[in-house]
């Protein structure tokens, strides 16, 4: 199995820009850094590169919302046929958090081909581990560092199936502020009513099987600094 993991800064050339966000990432790129080595790439050329080396990578991280640009359509179909072709490539955070709604409802569908839309903002909230997640199922190993319990801020994602829902609401939320945000319906169900929308399932944290590998998403926000367990989901992903 491969053993790199590659980060990818897109758009953050000048070096004052990518030292500042590697810097935030530090814990996560040290935790992952114990088992395999880590790569950031930041431009263009240097990105479209990078992944025609498949076979290097164990995982792709994806830190910067510009590669849902029209002008990075290349870069996004070699991320999605990486995915395809076995490798797993995951959604770091601040990808969502920059990006409007619309925008990432539209790059999920039309270039992913996958159902995965803005879901809601929320502060902190606990959620539980979900028994019944592929994460948990394809690496019963790693579960052991995972924290059952998971207290998540950030961006949640809407229309995520049950299996592949890797964290569940611990308990409903019954505030008045709360009251459009999410609630428990029965066992296992995280839903959300948003305007005119549809009541639909939220994940703040989600891991799918997509052709032989696999797409991530973690919503949460790091920009306070990355709590222990969101680094251990991370690496979950990774297989470490």
């Amino acid at each position: 199995m491969a053993d790199s993991i590659l980060m990818i800064l897109l758009d953050k050339t000048a070096d004052e820009d990518a030292e500042a966000l590697i810097e935030q990432y530090g814990p996560l790129i040290q935790y992952l850094g114990r088992a395999c080595r880590v790569h950031d790439v930041r431009g263009y050329n240097e990105t479209l590169e990078a992944l025609s080396y498949e076979a290097l990578w164990r995982a792709v991280i994806i830190l910067e919302p510009i590669v849902v640009g029209t002008r990075y359509r290349l870069i996004s179909d070699r991320l999605v046929h990486f995915a395809r072709s076995g490798g797993t490539v995951i959604f770091e955070g601040r990808f969502g958090r920059l990006l409007r709604p619309q925008d990432l409802n539209a790059y999920f569908q039309n270039v992913w081909c996958i159902g995965w839309r803005y879901g809601a903002v929320s502060e902190t909230w606990e959620y539980a581990l979900n028994p019944a997640s592929d994460l948990r199922r394809a690496m019963t190993d790693q579960h052991s560092d995972m924290p059952r319990y998971y207290q998540f801020s950030g961006l949640q994602l809407a229309n995520v199936a049950i299996h592949d829902a890797v964290y569940l609401p611990k308990w409903p939320q019954t505030t008045e502020r709360e009251q459009r945000g999410p609630k428990m319906v029965g066992a296992g169900c995280m839903i959300l009513e948003h305007d005119s929308e549809r009541w639909q399932k939220l994940s703040p944290i989600a891991f799918a099987r997509y052709g032989r590998g696999w797409i991530g998403w973690s919503g949460e926000d790091a920009r306070a600094g990355y709590k222990p367990w969101t680094i251990g989901v991370l690496g979950a992903m990774c297989g470490l």
